[in-house]
């Protein structure tokens, strides 16, 4: 269950349109920091220290499960994985699940 939500969880950047923030522009908007690297390794990170008292071993695997998790949503959006600090290597050529225009603003949700 904690990999299935680690998957979503990029998503969550949707909240921002829900209180009439722009979630299209910005570091923290749709597809920004959410959808990179580094988010995928703090959520491990976060993850492995709430899982209790394991032995070290334990956290580690929890830790990269979770990261991996986590960064499987920017790959199937077809981010590429520096995205998004170097924007012009963001993208791969092809991405196994298309992006589709939200309708309001001509991007791609």
């Amino acid at each position: 269950m904690a990999g299935a939500a680690c998957g979503v969880l990029p998503d969550a950047d949707f909240l921002l349109y829900l209180l009439h923030i722009d979630a299209y522009s910005g570091t923290y908007g749709h597809r920004g920091f959410t959808h990179s690297i580094g988010f995928a390794l703090l959520v491990g990170a976060l993850g492995a220290l709430l899982a209790g008292r394991h032995p070290l071993r334990s956290r580690w695997l929890t830790a990269t499960f979770l990261a991996l998790s986590t960064a499987s949503h920017p790959l199937l959006d077809g981010l590429g994985p520096v995205h998004p600090v170097f924007p012009s290597a963001n993208g791969l050529q092809t991405a196994p699940i298309k992006a589709r225009d939200d309708g309001q603003t001509g991007r791609l949700a």
